[in-house]
């Protein structure tokens, strides 16, 4: 593995690095087989300047995915289209949220290697050509640093397969919807239409809608919950109401559950206690007469 640093200085000046030829030399090499480029911010101008670049790449059969962000409105819908065209994989950034999508990672996949930019500016016109920054690059061996590309790989694998509730996988239809929103920047243009608010109208009923099915499995529920506490019945089928009493077997139901239920209720039931007797021999005591008994105590004593 190999780690390099570039710097570009800026001021258009040619003999300096710059990144722009750094993408554009790679997208051309006809031994690139597949390239994510990951970036919180673009702008048209700066895909303008690389489009033919991944023109060539698409014409060189190279797998081309893209994860960019799109909640700044810095790039339009037209561009955000030519680039969904080219890719074989797209994800925007439009969770809408005050977090802000800042990545820069470029992947190029060789079949003997893998180089990874790592740059501090954004894909614009000025960034790329420009503006002063530097750029790491890191480049791997295969297969002698394949364990430590796919170690690389695994620590971004949430960009390069990323969590739908934050990254969306762009298709046609998202596209739409993310116009008609105005989630995404419009492109002005003389061939192009703005969506309407009748645009906009149909498009958020129909993510509204919900289908027979769905609407009538609702309004069982409901009747199912307003007639349980009562003695009646709900066809689901028909739709119709009926007390116990017109439905016999449903009576008779009725009737047995009332039967077991009682059974229970019995055998639950306590048994009344045994009454027990108890005999007590009660030993009546005559008073005694203490002036006769002294009488005849005095009696024997004269005797004696």
């Amino acid at each position: 593995m190999k780690i390099l640093g570039n710097i570009q200085l800026g001021n258009g000046d040619k003999k300096s690095y710059l990144i722009y030829d750094d993408i554009s030399k790679r997208l051309k090499d006809k031994k690139l087989q597949k390239v994510w480029i990951i970036t919180g911010v673009i702008k048209d101008e700066g895909f303008a300047l690389l489009e033919d670049s991944f023109n060539i790449a698409k014409e060189n059969g190279v797998s081309i995915n893209f994860n960019i962000g799109i909640d700044r409105k810095t790039i339009s819908n037209t561009t955000v289209e030519k680039m969904m065209n080219l890719s074989e994989k797209m994800y925007v950034f439009n969770n809408n949220h005050e977090e802000d999508f800042n990545a820069k990672i470029y992947i190029f996949e060789y079949k003997k290697k893998v180089e990874i930019l790592l740059p501090t500016n954004n894909l614009t016109a000025n960034g790329i050509t420009n503006n002063i920054s530097n750029t790491t690059t890191i480049t791997f061996d295969i297969p002698k640093d394949e364990d430590e590309y796919n170690e690389f790989m695994f620590s971004i694998k949430d960009f390069i397969y990323p969590d739908p509730s934050m990254f969306k996988l762009l298709n046609q239809d998202l596209l739409e919807q993310l116009t008609i929103k105005r989630e995404i920047a419009v492109a002005k243009t003389k061939d192009s239409k703005l969506p309407s608010i009748s645009d906009y109208l149909k498009i958020t009923s129909k993510e509204n809608e919900i289908s027979e099915e769905q609407y009538e499995q609702r309004v069982k529920e409901k009747i199912k919950n307003i007639v349980k506490d009562f003695d009646v019945t709900f066809d689901e089928e028909t739709f119709e109401i009926k007390t116990i009493d017109e439905v016999p077997e449903e009576k008779e139901t009725k009737k047995k559950v009332k039967k077991e239920e009682k059974k229970i209720e019995e055998t639950v039931e306590e048994k009344p206690k045994e009454k027990t007797t108890r005999k007590t021999k009660i030993k009546e005591v005559e008073a005694i007469d203490l002036e006769e008994m002294m009488l005849n105590d005095t009696e024997i004593y004269d005797e004696e």
